[in-house]
């Protein structure tokens, strides 16, 4: 692409800086492209960069859903054409309710980046720069503590972002306008482009075996508590009018797993209807935390028995199923969100 001349002085000045460079900016304004730019020149320069992508809805490096990272490569512009590294798991595409994962994943991935000898890191985010955007993109700079924060804005946008920032020596803050080639993309093409990215990562995938022992469940209070007897799960299935395949009493509360859920609650049990398990995506995480992939579940497992999961990544180091907030099919197709 051509690289306007006032990206090419911010390109050269958050290379010298070194550190981490955080991207900033709404919709449409180049983010990913100056992010690509920035990470190869630092390849070419001899700089051992990294990328971290955090915008799940439009995710470049990996799955949906997901914040992804990799190495640099000198050879390549276009972040979708790096080899992931490695993933955080967040669960869903918006980052509306899930704010405080999305900033753990990105610090994460940063975090690791850096122990792996990164000089640089060059950190991606979302379009969101209002109402909860603020939020999250202070709490960003806080939580990556970036040298350089490069401001994508057409107008003025990005000020109420930026204020804070004004009387501090870190970070410097570059403003810059859009990419000339920045296009927009309309709501059926951000679709399309997600179900193509999950696509893609799932093209490989084959279906494997978790055994209930094996894991803990992150997201519901599953597997922690006493599993009701037999006489007490009747009565509940005749409250519920409907068949109860798992029910527990815990710590956490009361849970109930049930062939249909014609409400969500019944007195203290909490109920989640067993289909909201059917192609639920999940995170893949080992015993160390670190994210091994994303996997699609096979409905709802026979008491005491697996889950089955399709994933490319291998199961056997997997610790944690980490529940995601929507639905996938591994041919990319979204089929709408879980409510747990």
């Amino acid at each position: 692409m051509q690289v306007p001349s006032e990206w090419e002085a911010a390109l050269e000045a958050a290379l010298a800086r070194r550190g981490v460079c955080l991207v900033l900016g709404p919709v449409d304004v180049g983010k990913s492209s100056f992010c690509g730019l920035l990470a190869q020149r630092a390849a070419r320069a001899g700089v051992r960069a990294a990328v971290v992508d955090g915008d799940t809805g439009q995710q470049d490096l990996g799955p949906p859903a997901c914040v992804g990272w990799a190495w640099a490569d000198p050879q390549a512009s276009r972040l979708e054409a790096l080899a992931l590294a490695g993933l955080y798991f967040v669960g869903a595409t918006s980052p509306l309710g899930h704010l405080l994962e999305l900033v753990a994943g990105m610090a994460t991935l940063v975090a690791q980046g850096h122990r792996q000898g990164a000089e640089l890191v060059v950190a991606d985010t979302t379009g969101l720069v209002s109402g909860p955007g603020l939020g999250l993109k202070w709490a960003k700079v806080s939580a990556l503590r970036p040298q350089t924060v490069v401001a994508l804005q057409q107008q003025w946008e990005l000020e109420p972002v930026l204020a804070p920032y004004r009387t501090r020596e870190l970070p410097q803050v570059i403003r810059l306008r859009p990419s000339p080639q920045a296009q927009a993309r309309s709501a059926l093409a951000r679709t399309a482009r997600r179900e193509q990215m999950f696509a893609r990562y799932f093209q490989q995938a084959r279906e494997q075996a978790l055994p209930w022992q094996q894991v803990a469940v992150e997201g519901l209070p599953l597997f922690v508590g006493r599993t009701l007897p037999a006489g007490d799960r009747e009565r509940l299935e005749q409250a519920l009018g409907s068949p109860v395949l798992h029910a527990e009493q815990g710590p956490a509360g009361a849970l109930a797993i049930a062939a249909e859920a014609p409400r969500y609650e019944l007195g203290e049990w909490r109920v989640v209807e067993a289909r909201h398990f059917d192609r639920a995506l999940v995170g893949l995480v080992d015993g160390a935390g670190v994210t091994v992939g994303a996997g699609i579940l096979r409905g709802w497992p026979a008491e005491g028995g697996r889950f089955q999961v399709v994933t490319p990544a291998p199961v056997a180091q997997v610790r944690t199923l980490k529940l995601g907030f929507m639905r996938v099919d591994p041919s990319g197709r979204e089929l709408g969100t879980v409510r747990w």
